[in-house]
């Protein structure tokens, strides 16, 4: 291709970035004027909605300033009682002792009938004094929801009036905007260079061809759309490398790192129940002391182990189990249930599945 053809193909790739940039221009613009559509300069604090929520509260509050007023004096009832049983001590000391009993009772019976008393004569008082409230907020409060249901009416008027304002004043923006807008869209489609298509999925498309033609390396749209293909395809094929080099990594770590061996010892008492007796694990001939309840956990390194458990069931005998290999895998687990359950048979092993099937009795 000659220089003139590569310097037309970079003349309409910049024309065409051009459009690009004016329309991404003129839809920002034209969502801030959106947005200014929308939106109101009325304030909600300009109108006063709430004025019976108020008087509610204030109403309330008189209520409880009210009843704590006229609570019932309960220390007359305990007076009333304290005194006739002092009187009854003091009867009793001198030497009235058959008038004690009958003191000490009607001092109860007089502190139970006041304070039945007072407690009537409270609830009558805070009967009456709760309608006289309710009866002086009654009017208020019924005028101040018609004074809030119209302050709300005049709020959402003077909104609607303010958003119709800016209507008409930033519609003949937007009618424009949109018009300019149409015209780049259109001279973009008639370079025939690339669709909206393409740009929408790669943003970066036509800056990319820019430079592969600044450079050189590519003459035209297609060669730029093969180089940009395969500046892909390598991407991809070095993040797959790089993804696959570190999970064979991590999985040389696990295999590396060590694992972990579970093991349950028990027998069983009267009554179904199991318990850990004494005991003790070898693990390739060497002693890991007793296991544990739940369980006991030991660290090893990966590969091929032997295990046993010896089991003392009484204080004459011990069992111990045979020796069983296993192989344990880089962060592997293994489970392992070493049990009597009747002399005869000896230590039994059962290989679990996991941690919580140890805690299941064999």
């Amino acid at each position: 291709m000659s220089t003139e053809t590569r310097l037309d193909v970079l003349s309409k790739l910049r024309s065409a970035k051009n459009e690009l940039d004016a329309i991404e221009q003129l839809q920002a613009e034209k969502d801030k004027l959106e947005a200014y559509k929308k939106d109101t300069s009325i304030s909600a604090n300009a109108y006063k909605t709430n004025s019976a929520a108020e008087l509610v509260a204030d109403r309330e509050k008189n209520i409880d300033r009210a009843w704590s007023e006229i609570k019932a004096n309960t220390w007359i009832s305990w007076l009333l009682m304290i005194v006739g049983v002092a009187i009854a001590f003091g009867a009793n000391r001198l030497g009235y002792g058959g008038v004690f009993a009958p003191i000490v009772l009607g001092s109860i019976a007089v502190f139970f009938i006041s304070r039945f008393i007072l407690k009537k004569r409270e609830s009558s008082r805070r009967s009456h004094i709760f309608h006289e409230i309710y009866q002086k907020y009654e009017k208020k409060i019924a005028d101040a929801e018609r004074n809030d249901q119209l302050a709300e009416a005049a709020y959402h008027k003077a909104v609607a009036a303010d958003q119709a304002k800016r209507a008409a004043e930033v519609q003949p923006k937007l009618d424009n905007i949109e018009h300019q807008i149409r015209l780049h869209r259109q001279n973009f489609i008639n370079m025939n260079l690339l669709s909206f298509e393409d740009v929408d999925q790669k943003p970066e498309l036509i800056s990319q061809m820019l430079r592969l033609i600044e450079s050189g390396r590519a003459d035209n749209v297609k060669e730029c759309f093969r180089l940009i293909d395969e500046e892909e395809y390598r991407k991809k094929e070095e993040a797959r490398r790089r993804a696959e080099e570190e999970q064979r990594r991590e999985e040389e770590r696990k295999r590396n790192s060590p694992g972990r061996v579970y093991v349950y010892v028990g027998e069983p008492r009267s009554g179904g129940e199991w318990k850990v007796p004494r005991n003790e694990i070898t693990i390739d001939g060497q002693s890991y002391g007793p296991g544990t309840i739940p369980y006991k956990e030991i660290v090893l390194q990966p590969g091929w182990h032997t295990i046993c458990v010896a089991i003392q069931y009484t204080s004459e005998y011990i069992y111990r189990s045979d020796t069983i290999q296993f192989n344990l895998d880089g962060c592997g687990e293994k489970y392992y249930q070493f049990f009597i359950e009747s002399p005869h048979r000896g230590v039994e092993i059962k290989e679990c599945a996991s941690r919580s099937d140890l805690s299941r009795h064999p």
